[in-house]
C-alpha cells in the first residue's frame, strides 16, 4: 500500500516541476530510499508503471531508484557497522546495545560525522501535514485547532500500540503527543518517519469527513491510513524488534 502513496507523492511533484519549468517530457526520475525502509522495489516500480498510464507528463519516462546502505552506531564502541548484514551485534566491539540506524546519504563505516546519528525521526511536520490536508479538503470548516488536535491523539495513538513495544528509544523525543504540552508549531515533527509519514493527510483528511458526515469519502481515505499503518507496523517489527517483556510472580 505505501508504494503506492510514495508513488503518487513522486508523480505530484513531478507534475509541479514540470509545470514550473514548462517541461513537455521527462527522459528519468531518480528515487533514493533507505535499506531498510521497508520499501520492495519490485512494487514500486509496479505502481510507477500502472502510473505512466495515467499521466501523460510521465508516458516514457523511465524510474530509476538508489538503495542509500543501512549504517548501525554502537553506542558502546562508538563505531560503525552495516545494519543488514551485522544486525544488532557490533563487529568491533561484540556489543549488542545498538545505537542508532541511519540510512542517511554519506554514511561512512567507523567514523560518524558529528550530528549524523542524530536520533531517527519522521520526515513530516505539523504543518506540513496540516498543508497537506488542506490541499485535499480545501474550505472544510474545520479549524487548525482541531486538526492539530487530531495529530496529536494520532500520534499518542502509534506511540501506545506501536512504537512503545520496540526496542528503540530514537523516537522518544519527537511526535504531536510530545509536542502539545508546550504549544504545537508548525515545525513540530512527527512521529512517524518516512514513508510511512504519509498516513497523517489521510488520518486528518478521513476525520475531517467523519466530521462533515461524508462516509463513502471518509471510507476511502480510512483505507488508505490503515493500509499506511499496516506497513508501519511491519517495518516497526523487522527493524526494531519488541523489547523483551519481565514476568513477575510472587
Amino acid at each position: 500500500m505505501h508504494e503506492l502513496s510514495i508513488v503518487t507523492y513522486v508523480v505530484k511533484q513531478v507534475q509541479e516541476i514540470a509545470e514550473e519549468n514548462n517541461l513537455t517530457e521527462i527522459e528519468s526520475v531518480t528515487l533514493e530510499f533507505g535499506e531498510v525502509s521497508g520499501i520492495v522495489p519490485e512494487y514500486l516500480e509496479d505502481c510507477w508503471n500502472w502510473y505512466t498510464k495515467k499521466e501523460p507528463i510521465i508516458q516514457g519516462t523511465k524510474f530509476l531508484y538508489e538503495i542509500i546502505p543501512a549504517v548501525t552506531w554502537c553506542d558502546d564502541c562508538k563505531q560503525t557497522y552495516p545494519t543488514v548484514q551485522y544486525g544488532k551485534t557490533c563487529p568491533h566491539c561484540g556489543s549488542g546495545e545498538r545505537g542508532t540506524v541511519s540510512n542517511r546519504t554519506g554514511a561512512r563505516q567507523g567514523d560518524a560525522p558529528p550530528g549524523f546519528f542524530e536520533k531517527e525521526r519522521g520526515t513530516m511536520t505539523v504543518g506540513q501535514a496540516l498543508e497537506r490536508a488542506e490541499e485535499l479538503r480545501p474550505g472544510s470548516r474545520v479549524s487548525v485547532h482541531t486538526r492539530q488536535e487530531w495529530l496529536r491523539e494520532a500520534d499518542g495513538m502509534l506511540r501506545e500500540r506501536f512504537f512503545k513495544a520496540s526496542d528503540t528509544d530514537a523516537f522518544d523525543t519527537v511526535g504531536a503527543d510530545r509536542a502539545w504540552d508546550d504549544g504545537l508549531q508548525d515545525e513540530d515533527v512527527l512521529l512517524a518517519p518516512a514513508p510511512f509519514d504519509a498516513l497523517y493527510p489521510h488520518y486528518l483528511c478521513a476525520m475531517t469527513d467523519a466530521a462533515l458526515g461524508e462516509t463513502d469519502r471518509y471510507a476511502g481515505e480510512q483505507a488508505q491510513y490503515n493500509g499506511i499503518l499496516a506497513e508501519l507496523a511491519a517495518w516497526l517489527r523487522r527493524t526494531y524488534p519488541p523489547r523483551a517483556c519481565t514476568r513477575w510472580q510472587w
